[in-house]
Formats: C-alpha cells, structure tokens, sequence
C-alpha cells in the first residue's frame, strides 16, 4: 500500500510539473518579434557548420541579420551593445501598440501603459513569481477590468471584481440549493399524496 501511495505521488508530481513547463510561455528572440512587428519577414537559417540564425526579410527582397537590424534601429534597447551593425536597410518609426496587445520591443500608444498578467501574486498583491514573459498594452483606468487585468496590476479597475463575483456565485449557489430542496419536497409530497390514495378504500 506504501508503495502504490509513492508512486501516486511521484506521478502526480511528473503532471503537476510538466503541466507548469508546457504552460510557461517560451521567451520570445526580440530581434524576431521587432522585425515582425515592423511588418517585415524573419526566416531561420542553418551555416555551414549547422548552427542557426535568423534573418529578417525586406519587401525589396534584401535581408540581414534580424539581431543587426534590431541593434541598428531599435537604439534604446539594452540588449545590444555599442558598436556598428551590418544592415543597410533603413530604419522606420514603429508603430505603437494599442490596448490589449503584446509589447515586447515596441511601445504603448500614449495613454497606455505595460503591465505583465503573468506575475503571480499572494493576497496582499505580492509578487511570487511569473508563469511567462507576455506584457501587454492597458488602459487601466477606464473603469473596465479587462481580462488582461486583474487587482494587483490593475487595482483602480479590478480592486472590487473578485469580491463581487464571489457574492454572485455565492447568492446562485443558494438559489440552487433552494430549488433542490423545493423539488425534493415537492416529490415527497407527491409520494405521500399518491400513497394516501391508494390506500383510501
């Protein structure tokens, strides 16, 4: 009995972890998702001696090293360091993103700002860890909870929702016991009414 109780354990704990890596979101290569971004196409190349690249592809039909292109126009980023870059196509302002949308190398539109939902959080909004690298456009502010918002990055919106939702399927809750008691004793009284007929001479 021991035995069957360890390996219960030991499998369930297989699960539980491979649940959490296959829901952990992958870390994005932001040279890839800038040259996306900019409309442009990233391909992966193989070298000569096997290694992998990637490339993005220019509507000219140009192309250059996506993590050149990224470090050439993207000046800000602090992934990069100093120095020239081989890639002679030109630059453009990329667009912001609205609402909603994933950020990674690009900016909010004016008015918004990055949260990431994918921070864990204890009950006093504390943070305990993150569940992927996904950060996301709000308009936090706007008197909506947004399902990319919750209480912690969101409080102005989202501070009451959990509480209200609660007392929602707190009260359907009763409703539903309610109804199940109200037809239990409706059959019984059926049952006993059914009986007492039967029995009348």
């Amino acid at each position: 009995m021991i035995k069957i109780n360890q390996k219960i354990l030991i499998t369930i704990g297989i699960l539980a972890f491979l649940i959490l890596a296959l829901s952990v979101d992958a870390i994005p290569n932001p040279a890839a998702v800038y040259c996306n971004d900019q409309g442009y196409k990233g391909d992966i190349r193989t070298d000569p001696t096997g290694g992998q690249y990637g490339v993005c592809i220019f509507p000219d039909g140009t192309e250059c090293s996506d993590w050149d292109y990224y470090c050439k126009c993207a000046s800000d980023s602090n992934m990069c360091p100093p120095g020239d870059y081989s890639c002679d196509f030109p630059c453009k302002e990329m667009a912001c993103k609205k609402a909603g949308e994933s950020v990674l190398v690009s900016k909010c539109c004016e008015g918004l700002k990055k949260i990431s939902p994918v921070i864990i959080y204890d009950e006093e909004c504390q943070e305990k860890g993150m569940v992927g690298w996904t950060h996301i456009c709000s308009d936090c502010g706007n008197g909506i909870c947004e399902s990319w918002e919750n209480k912690c990055n969101c409080s102005s919106d989202c501070a009451g929702i959990k509480q209200i939702v609660d007392r929602i399927y707190y009260i359907i809750g009763l409703i539903v016991i309610f109804l199940i008691y109200f037809l239990i004793k409706k059959k019984n009284n059926m049952r006993k009414k059914g009986i007492r007929n039967f029995l009348q001479p």
